[in-house]
């Protein structure tokens, strides 16, 4: 079936009009009369504390109280290694479940770059090889059918809280990595 070019633009204007008119309607008002309660607290004019059942407490995020992985080193990780750390999904696909830390191994550093072999050079400050603290967790346990990569937050009587990323690695084992810089670089821009 072929659709002239008339009927195809015909259409189109049809289409764009109708498009246009109805959110023009809604801002006018169209007539409608939206039903209002007159006896709730008005939005912005009164503090949290005014609306009985909500607390005024300042609430708590969750990188407030799993934040806590920036003072952890692979020494603290290294004498947990067989201890178990609670485990619960940040995205509440799971319930939380139990993992036991098998080991903790030394990441290979990556090897430096090669500025020669760079299109552009890069900047003086930038050609010193960052060095880096690299470590991996190696854990085992939780649910039979697994859990899908995820972040986590982990809870562990001495090491604290913390939110960490876990992959899976065969079953019921599990492993993430840690990389952080050693040095502080300032990149100039």
């Amino acid at each position: 079936m072929a659709i002239s070019r008339r009927i195809f633009l015909g259409s189109s204007v049809a289409t764009a009009i109708a498009c246009v008119s109805a959110p023009l309607a809604a801002l006018a008002g169209g007539g409608r009369i939206l039903p209002r309660k007159n006896d709730l607290p008005i939005r912005n004019s009164g503090s949290v504390g005014d609306i009985p059942g909500i607390a005024v407490d300042q609430p708590e995020i969750p990188e407030q109280r799993y934040g806590g992985i920036a003072h952890l080193t692979r020494d603290s990780f290294a004498s947990a290694v067989g201890s178990a750390f609670k485990l619960t999904s940040t995205s509440g696909k799971s319930s939380p479940f139990w993992l036991t830390l098998l080991s903790v191994k030394d990441l290979t550093a990556a090897p430096a770059a090669n500025p020669a072999a760079m299109a552009v050079s890069p900047p003086p400050a930038a050609q010193r090889a960052v060095s880096t603290d690299a470590f991996s967790l190696e854990w085992f346990g939780g649910p039979p059918r697994g859990v899908q990569q995820d972040t986590f937050f982990v809870e562990h009587p001495h090491l604290g809280q913390f939110a960490l990323f876990i992959v899976p690695a065969g079953p019921q084992q599990y492993t993430a990595i840690v990389n952080r810089l050693q040095a502080k670089t300032v990149l100039p821009v």
